[in-house]
């Protein structure tokens, strides 16, 4: 046993880590080394990695910990677009082919099942509101096209809808933006004032109804074609 270690505390002179250790400036440049060598799991990074911030007193226990904390953060994508999904209400009228085409979407960015289903909230309740926006449009139209005709509401209806009938254009009056339009309301109410059922013959449930024409719509049938 050196000098050097019969000066040191009996309790730590035999240890097998001073074994080597002949005198005061070995033990210091041993010590200096030491603390110079990174971690163990330092030493398994790579150099350029080594010294970030990161990984300092980091062991892999806690590096383990770390990943899965962050993982449980990583917003999560579905495989495909048919993975995502939404529940609509019951009497929501959604266009198949534009869902389909925002599911494909939704993938292509990145987005998550919530962020999807956030979107898709939200577009249901903006429509919601061009549609109150609409309708209180065409409350206030059929109002002052009332007035100046000196019609109901329930007239302006009955009459609208008859000439949607005989001219095929069910689905078109339905929408709430031409019935708000004074316009096309107008416009619709004058060709009922020109026409009767003799002069403009709507179809009906027997029978043949009226011929249509090239492009599948109900043509207009006057007495002479009879």
């Amino acid at each position: 046993m050196s000098e050097f270690i019969e000066s040191l505390p009996e309790e730590i002179r035999g240890s097998e880590h001073l074994s080597d250790i002949e005198d005061a400036t070995t033990l210091a440049t041993k010590y200096v080394e030491k603390m110079s060598t990174p971690s163990d799991l330092a030493s398994q990074l790579p150099e350029d990695l080594r010294k970030n911030e990161t990984f300092k007193d980091m062991d892999v226990g806690k590096l383990a910990t770390s990943y899965l904390d962050i993982q449980g953060k990583v917003p999560k994508v579905p495989g495909s677009p048919d993975e995502y999904s939404f529940d609509f209400p019951e009497d929501a009228q959604i266009a198949e082919a534009d869902h389909k085409v925002f599911k494909e979407t939704a993938l292509q960015i990145g987005l998550t099942q919530d962020q999807f289903e956030k979107l898709v909230e939200f577009d249901i309740s903006r429509i919601g509101r061009i549609m109150e926006s609409f309708e209180a449009e065409k409350k206030e139209t059929w109002k002052q096209i009332g007035q100046e005709l000196d019609l109901s509401e329930d007239e302006i209806k009955t009459r609208v809808e008859d000439v949607g009938k005989a001219l095929g254009w069910d689905k078109t009056i339905a929408r709430m933006d031409l019935q708000s339009d004074p316009d096309f309301i107008k416009g619709l109410l004058t060709i009922k004032e020109k026409i009767s059922e003799d002069v403009l013959k709507t179809s009906t449930s027997t029978g043949q109804g009226r011929p249509k024409g090239p492009d599948g719509r109900p043509r207009l049938e006057f007495p002479d074609m009879d």
